[in-house]
């Protein structure tokens, strides 16, 4: 009987690690994402500022920046980030 408790103890911290590191993995792609989507958005707030300065138009830089926004959010609004972080 205590051999089998250790078993199933042993299985059932090895499922914890297993989704530990999953966890770890998704956290890490998602800081990856928005950190570049915040290093966009500053580049293209620093263009708008320069434009806005010169009395040139800002549209360049900011529709590129949207885009790249609207596919930042598609990509973290994926299924695999939803179902990954509500199992335990």
């Amino acid at each position: 009987m205590v051999l089998f408790a250790y078993l199933f103890y042993r299985y059932r911290l090895g499922q914890v690690v297993k989704m530990q590191e999953m966890r770890n993995g998704i956290s890490r792609d998602l800081h990856d994402e928005i950190g570049s989507s915040v290093s966009s958005v500053n580049s293209a707030f620093g263009g708008s500022q320069e434009a806005f300065r010169t009395g040139t138009s800002c549209k360049q830089y900011v529709d590129p920046d949207r885009e790249s926004a609207s596919a930042s959010w598609a990509d973290i609004d994926e299924p695999e980030y939803g179902a990954s972080i509500h199992v335990l």
